[in-house]
């Protein structure tokens, strides 16, 4: 995901993802090039052969080889990943690999902050099985279609139309959600997430969560995909601020400011 460009980035892509221990789970947050897509993998106890000692964040810089590595990990090969405050070791068959960490970017400060206050209002909309999941998801248009579109329940499966209607979830840039086909052969379900939506509504963000049940995987993708979270096309912090997310914005500004300067 950190690799990849839905739109002309305002800057050289940042290959750093966040990672963090707690309440026993791990987590694994990314932003795309262009800070229109946010991704996030959990890992639940379930899916856990070990122990997390501590709670923290760090942010962590992702080398060839330590993307080499992970690559060449297959089957039932066994792949150790220990999370410390200043640096990642991965440890498969063929070695291991650490990666220090790094200063968090600018940019995903703030798209941090923005996805944080915009979710913070969504609700469950929809969910269907993994086999209708891979049915819509194949019938998405392409990776390069920017339309906005609107996904509506129905019956075990979703529909989609070119208008908002009560109950419906937008979809923009729709070819953005083919990141979750690699993971689909593990899902259970798709969940849907985003705000209420009536009649004539704009365009709005939207959560799109396979759930594997050790394991979830999530994107959260802007309005547009021109749009940014870290502020680029659309003025989102301003907005959600006029509308009382202040408080949220800056309590989530300071916890990641703490964790990753620490």
């Amino acid at each position: 995901m950190a690799r990849t460009r839905y739109h002309q980035p305002v800057s050289p892509a940042s290959l750093n993802p966040v990672v963090t221990g707690s309440r026993g789970r791990l987590r694994f947050e990314s932003f795309s090039g262009c800070c229109g897509v946010y991704a996030r993998m959990d890992v639940l106890p379930g899916g856990l052969d070990g122990e997390i000692s501590g709670h923290g964040t760090t942010n962590v810089d992702v080398n060839p080889p330590l993307r080499e590595a992970l690559a060449r990990v297959g089957g039932i090969e066994p792949l150790h990943v220990a999370v410390g405050p200043d640096d990642l070791t991965v440890s498969t068959l063929d070695g291991s690999v650490v990666e220090r960490k790094v200063p968090l970017p600018g940019r995903w400060l703030r798209g941090f902050a923005e996805v944080h206050v915009l979710t913070a209002g969504f609700e469950p909309r929809a969910e269907i099985a993994a086999a209708e999941a891979a049915a819509f998801l194949r019938r998405l248009p392409a990776a390069g279609d920017r339309s906005v579109l609107w996904a509506v329940p129905a019956g075990r499966t979703l529909r989609l139309t070119s208008r908002p209607v009560p109950g419906a979830v937008c979809l923009a840039g729709a070819g953005r959600l083919a990141a979750l086909r690699g993971v689909l052969r593990h899902a259970r379900s798709l969940r849907v997430y985003g705000p209420a939506v009536r009649a004539g509504s704009p365009a709005v963000p939207s959560t799109w969560e396979l759930d594997a049940g050790v394991f979830r995987v999530s994107l959260t993708l802007s309005p547009e995909p021109y749009r940014g979270f870290s502020g680029e096309g659309a003025p989102g912090l301003a907005d959600a601020v006029a509308r009382g997310g202040g408080s949220r914005l800056v309590a989530e500004a300071r916890r990641l400011t703490t964790a990753l300067a620490a």
